[in-house]
């Protein structure tokens, strides 16, 4: 295997653990386990905005499936439909099949991201840096 291969092959399997990992955590979360938090912070947060730990976990459910489909990267199901797909399978998947879902999501991260320092920045978050 050639050193860029093994080494694709690693960061892909990272893009794929990370995000369950941190999946992990909000799915306990929406079932009251205090994973890396207090319990009175997840009683506080529910009591604040009713349902957060269970849209968090139904968020998270997405992310890890966009998780688990990285592995199209290094798969065989990424170039080629597999048998499951009527009519489709054995053909070549498009290359905008991956490339317009995968940019909108980066643009929304990066959006996201952009605005939560934004906030912090002004002071918006208890603890939080900047403006105060």
């Amino acid at each position: 295997m050639k050193p860029a291969a093994k080494w694709g092959k690693w960061a892909t399997y990272m893009a794929v653990c990370l995000p369950l990992i941190y999946s992990l955590t909000r799915w306990a979360w929406a079932f009251g386990i205090p994973l890396g938090v207090s319990k009175q912070f997840l009683i506080d947060g529910e009591r604040d905005t009713p349902g957060i730990w269970l849209f968090g976990a139904a968020l998270r459910t997405v992310g890890a499936m966009g998780a688990v489909l990285t592995l199209g990267l290094i798969s065989r199901w990424g170039e080629i439909f597999p048998r499951r797909f009527p009519f489709i399978h054995g053909k070549r998947v498009p290359p905008a099949l991956a490339i317009i879902p995968a940019t909108f999501i980066s643009v929304v991260i990066v959006i996201t991201g952009l605005m939560y320092n934004r906030l912090w920045i002004k002071g918006a978050f208890p603890g939080g840096g900047g403006g105060k």
